[in-house]
């Protein structure tokens, strides 16, 4: 065989098995989604009678849906405040600590300056 061969046999075998393994991946697919009952199917796939009769408790169940969505989104933004809020009281908490720290510093150094002076003097 030439390398010609080769080459053709190789692209050959490669879209082969990519058609055979698409074809019966599509094959399943439809099978599967022959078993899902007609109520859950996704709205790509239902009909417009279907979907019209179904309407407004689908909306009712959207609507119902998007609200809690919306409740989850503000009750997460809360928590987030909360927790920056949280976050900057800690840091001034630890700003103030680290001042209150640096003047017991200064104090003690002036207080120890103040006693050495004493024992110096006359």
């Amino acid at each position: 065989m030439t390398h010609l061969g080769y080459l053709l046999v190789g692209w050959g075998v490669s879209l082969g098995a990519g058609l055979i393994y698409a074809t019966r991946l599509l094959v399943r697919g439809k099978k599967l989604s022959a078993r899902v009952p007609a109520n859950r199917r996704r709205w790509m796939t239902s009909n417009d009678s279907e979907s019209q009769a179904a309407s407004p408790a689908k909306q009712a169940n959207g609507a119902k849906q998007a609200n809690g969505a919306k409740q989850a989104n503000a009750a997460k933004q809360a928590n987030g405040a909360k927790q920056a809020n949280g976050a900057k009281q800690a840091n001034g908490a630890k700003q103030a600590n680290g001042a209150k720290q640096a003047s017991a510093t200064d104090t003690a150094k002036q207080t120890k300056a103040t006693d050495t002076a004493k024992e110096t003097s006359p």
